[in-house]
């Protein structure tokens, strides 16, 4: 399983030498959720505010500001391939850090030591100063167990041996109890911080909703306010038609009023007929008499 895992590290490494801020790194141990261990991986560094751990087609991105902690450490684990000189030994490098739901998430990460201090210098150049103090107090106090585990192991090979040789006074000295490590002020300022930033994040997660509702709301207003800017263009378009049908009725109509009053003022009364001239003289004085009796007896049928 190592050999593998090394062969394809380093062709993965030579495939993206190309791309600078990528190492090639084995995802040990964490618990990140559905990614196994002992999978390849490549660590991009190139970004100013996270790093990214790409799997396949998965990508977990890890914010700076989000690392509470950082430890490196020697790969125990190595052993170089028999027969094989100059083998590079591997670091472990573990990130603690929080999710963006602010949940605690690590990973362990096996890598080159050159890639390692690469890594490491990349996380310090933009973590917080207290997070550097945090790793710094890490590294001393891993240094410190292995040194109390170390003087524990050699007292106890001591007292077994001087109880083999019969030493009464190696049996009567009691083992001092080590006490467990205090856990760093750092982390209990980064579990203050992931507790303030729940709340901070719910409150943004409100802003948003409300922020969206609001422009929904918007949108509809305006919708409607189109809607009856329309309604309202579309109804003065219709009286001003009414009002131009009616000025041209009235128009006509005062055009067809002149028109008759010119026909009644041309019109020309009928001529009077003229009297014949036989009338004249026939009412003369004389044939007056039989004008009169023709007019009695006209007037008598």
């Amino acid at each position: 399983m190592r050999i593998p895992s090394l062969i394809f590290g380093t062709v993965l490494a030579c495939g993206l030498a190309f791309a600078a801020g990528n190492e090639a790194v084995v995802y040990t141990a964490g618990n990140l959720t559905g990614i196994v261990p002992r999978t390849n991986a490549v660590l991009d560094l190139s970004q100013d505010t996270a790093l990214k751990l790409r799997i396949g087609r998965t990508d977990v991105s890890v914010l700076f500001a989000s690392i509470t902690k950082t430890n490196e450490a020697p790969d125990s684990t190595f052993v170089p391939a028999p027969g094989k000189k100059g083998a590079k030994p591997f670091e472990l490098l573990t990130v603690e850090f929080n999710s963006f739901q602010g949940e605690p998430r690590t990973m362990t990460l096996e890598m080159s030591q050159l890639a390692a201090s690469h890594v490491l210098a990349t996380i310090h150049k933009h973590v917080p100063a207290e997070t550097k103090v945090a790793a710094v107090q890490t590294t001393a106090q891993a240094t410190t167990s292995s040194n109390t585990t170390s003087s524990n192991t050699a007292a106890s090979t001591a007292t077994a041996s001087a109880s083999d040789t019969g030493s009464t006074a190696a049996q009567s000295t009691p083992e001092k109890a080590v006490k467990p490590a205090k856990a760093p002020k750092a982390a209990k300022q980064d579990q203050a911080k992931a507790d303030r930033a729940k709340p901070d994040q719910q409150a943004k997660a409100d802003k948003a909703k409300a922020d969206q509702q609001a422009k929904a709301d918007k949108a509809k207003a305006d919708q409607q306010a189109k809607a009856d800017k329309a309604k309202a263009d579309q109804q003065a378009k219709a009286d001003k038609k009414a009002d131009k049908v009616a000025k041209k009725s009235k128009k006509d109509k005062k055009n067809e009023d002149k028109e008759v009053a010119a026909n009644g003022a041309s019109a020309k009364p009928a001529a009077k007929k003229d009297d014949w001239w036989g009338d004249s003289i026939w009412k003369t004085n004389r044939n007056l008499p039989k004008w009169e009796q023709q007019g009695s007896t006209a007037a008598a049928q």
